[in-house]
């Protein structure tokens, strides 16, 4: 018999060697990391939310008290600065805060002259108490001339008279250096000081008096542009009714509208961001947060805070309430 073995079968084993040589291999293990090798972290990923544009401030305007509108001052798109008066109600029906200013301007000018008067007074006081200093000095010199006059043949009787007529003339004196020291000093500290009370009553109600008649007045907060106006001539309005709107557009910001709890842990201020707006896709802007909100606010279920971001590179063509994406840096 021969040796050789027939082709077939020397054609399978080897077939059956690669087989197993092939089903025999280990599976390259994975490293126990708890994450793929190409997976980002949460501390490496950025963080993008989105937000609107904001001013730097704004705020509703109202009157303090009930009215009828008197004069319009201004137009939407006015710039105006802190104080300029908007509006005027007319002081139909309130006639009476007139009259509380013209009474507490009254009152304060009687307790003015009142003060006034003790400083008149002491004037008159002072020169009639120099007068009778001077008066009761020349008593004085007087009865000291009489004494040079007495001599050896002088009586006892004339002795005593001369110089208590003397003595009496130097308590006199005494007498009118302290009236005129003590008018010096000013007027009687007790009325003085009952003067300057009175005054300072009057000035207070003065004061609230011209208050109440400001609240005739619609007044700006700051400098800033009006935005709305919700009122008219002849309009009748009523206490805290929003008839205008300002606001400060000298300074865009950016605040967040979707900052979530998980989120907002991984924003500072100082942090830089990227901001793409929706409305101009090829502007990419950049900012700084400036402020971040303590105070979250529920929001369709969600627990958001509100991020501010200050622009460095403003685009002019943004404007308040358009919307957009920011990327918080890391």
């Amino acid at each position: 018999m021969s040796s050789k073995l027939p082709k077939y079968l020397i054609v399978m084993l080897v077939g059956i060697l690669l087989l197993t040589a092939c089903g025999g291999e280990e599976p390259t293990a994975t490293p126990a990391t708890g994450k793929t090798p190409s997976s980002n972290t949460s501390s490496s990923a950025s963080v993008t939310v989105n937000g609107l544009v904001v001013p730097n401030k704004s705020a509703d305007l109202f009157f303090n008290i009930n009215g009828q509108v008197s004069e319009v001052l201004v137009e939407l798109g006015a710039q105006v600065h802190k104080g300029d008066v908007l509006a005027r109600l007319n002081t139909t029906g309130n006639e009476y805060l007139n009259a509380n200013v013209a009474s507490s301007e009254y009152e304060l000018l009687l307790a003015k002259q009142e003060l006034s008067a003790l400083t008149d007074a002491l004037a008159v006081q002072q020169t009639d108490a120099l007068q009778k200093l001077n008066d009761a000095k020349q008593v004085e010199f007087d009865a000291e001339r009489d004494k040079s006059y007495l001599t050896d043949k002088s009586t006892v009787f004339q002795r005593n008279q001369v110089e208590t007529k003397y003595k009496i003339a130097q308590a006199r004196v005494v007498q009118a250096q302290a009236e005129v020291d003590r008018l010096n000093v000013g007027p009687d500290p007790k009325q003085k000081e009952a003067a300057e009370a009175r005054i300072k009553a009057a000035e207070a109600n003065l004061a609230v008096a011209k208050a109440a008649l400001k609240n005739l007045e619609l007044a700006a907060p700051f400098d800033a542009t009006i935005v709305d106006i919700n009122l008219a001539v002849g309009q009748a309005v009523t206490a805290s009714q929003s008839v205008m709107k300002l606001a400060d557009l000298s300074t865009l910001f950016i605040e967040t509208s979707d900052l979530i709890e998980s989120k907002v842990v991984k924003v500072e201020i100082g942090q830089l961001a990227t901001i793409i707006p929706d409305s101009l896709p090829d502007a990419k802007l950049h900012g700084k947060v400036v402020y971040i909100s303590n105070i979250p606010v529920n929001v369709s279920g969600d627990i958001t805070y509100v991020a501010r971001i200050s622009i460095t590179n403003p685009d002019p063509l943004l404007r308040w309430g358009m919307t957009v994406a920011i990327t918080f840096e890391k």
